[in-house]
């Protein structure tokens, strides 16, 4: 279990492109954080268990030949994003914020 730090009721969880394609290393090059799929998984267990709120944020490329094009199979969310989002967002830039 993760022992989260105290955390209000307005506390949301937001993940952002937790997408298939970002394992292509060979678009993206290798990745750096062996352990970021697992650690992603477990706060978003944890999350769903508390039933505190969560969203998706998901990459929309205009790139036909991106993983991330939503023609790509690589479009996909994770698996470990299961369950519900209470939010979806998709995205067309960089930048979710």
């Amino acid at each position: 279990m993760i022992q989260l730090p105290s955390i209000d009721d307005r506390t949301a969880l937001i993940v952002v492109d937790a997408q298939q394609g970002f394992d292509q290393a060979d678009w993206w090059g290798l990745r750096n954080n062996a352990d970021c799929d697992q650690n992603i998984a477990a706060l978003v267990n944890e999350w769903h268990r508390l039933s505190r709120p969560v969203v998706f944020v998901q990459h929309n490329s205009s790139n036909p030949l991106s993983p991330l094009h939503p023609s790509n199979p690589g479009h996909a969310l994770k698996s470990y994003m299961s369950g519900t989002a209470d939010l979806l967002v998709q995205k067309t830039v960089n930048s979710s914020f």
